[in-house]
């Protein structure tokens, strides 16, 4: 499966469907919703962290991806049939939580090749011939184009071939294994940089820096604690809670896309159309709503021409 950097958005793909019409509409929102209950309850298996912190909780995941998977049912020139997208949320059930955490990371049944040209308007990787739709951050639309081999050009690491990653200033590199120097090149998205070299997350009550940001295991909701200098786990702050602030030894994130705002508390994140700000990540977007034109914009393969 692809592999997803630390340039990478932390993002999870939501395949399109194929084409809808009166006939089989039933059963297409059947489908998004196995789709959605499947990956959220296997989300919530894996990393509880990145379920709280994006969603707050399984319902709340279920009930965001539903309409996401439903506009994307009319995607121009998709290569997803309702069927195969049936096989798409069967196969969550038994992802692997390496593979699922990774950023962009799809199972085998959800990819397929669509009509739509290199070149072409596109905001899903199933509408296109290449395979692949690329995206810039700041964007629900891109185009259709092959991926980079390595030493080719990127922005993030979805845009390089399979077991590379993107690395500044934007080129496709293998990644730096377990026990590799990890000075120059990043190590495999699953793994940390620990004194320059790759090896695995620490564990809860490690002697950690907390100036080594990341280095204690993130996915089972570990920081690096400042008074006690060992990985801790962080508390869950809903909204309107106090947040981290990373002085005194506080430790929490906020959850739901929450952000922890000036006045220390987790502020709602900005509804879906709703104005945001990107220059000082102020209202951010509930996930995986992009901030457009100060405008909060759910990912909908639909509007892209």
């Amino acid at each position: 499966m692809k592999m997803r950097w630390l340039i990478s958005i932390v993002g999870l793909g939501v395949a399109a469907c194929g084409p809808s019409g009166s006939s089989n509409g039933g059963m297409q929102t059947d489908v998004c919703a196995s789709y959605a209950t499947n990956y959220c309850n296997r989300l919530a298996a894996c990393s509880t962290y990145r379920l709280s912190g994006l969603y707050g909780d399984v319902s709340a995941c279920i009930e965001r991806w539903k309409p996401i998977c439903a506009a994307r049912l009319q995607a121009p020139g998709t290569g997803l049939t309702t069927a195969q997208y049936g096989d798409c949320a069967a196969a969550y059930t038994t992802a692997s939580c390496a593979d699922l955490l990774l950023a962009g990371w799809k199972p085998a049944a959800c990819v397929a090749v669509g009509t739509l040209p290199a070149g072409a308007a596109c905001g899903d990787n199933a509408q296109c011939s290449t395979g692949y739709c690329r995206t810039a951050y700041s964007q629900v639309c891109g185009i259709c184009t092959a991926l980079s081999p390595s030493g080719g050009t990127c922005t993030r690491s979805d845009d390089c071939e399979v077991g590379l990653g993107c690395v500044s200033p934007g080129t496709c590199v293998a990644p730096s294994p377990r026990g590799a120097s990890c000075q120059t090149v990043p190590c495999d998205p699953r793994l940390v940089c620990i004194n320059l070299t790759c090896a695995d997350p620490l564990p809860l009550d490690a002697a950690c820096d907390p100036q080594d940001f990341g280095i204690c295991n993130l996915e089972t909701g570990l920081s690096c604690d400042s008074t006690t200098m060992r990985c801790a786990a962080e508390t869950a702050v809903p909204v309107g809670g106090v947040c981290s602030t990373g002085i005194g030894g506080s430790v929490g994130f906020c959850t739901a896309s929450s952000g922890c705002s000036t006045g220390g508390l987790c502020a709602a994140p900005s509804a879906d159309g709703a104005a945001c700000d990107r220059a000082t990540s102020s209202s951010p977007c509930g996930y995986p709503a992009k901030c457009i034109a100060s405008v909060c914009t759910v990912p909908d393969p639909s509007i892209c021409h």
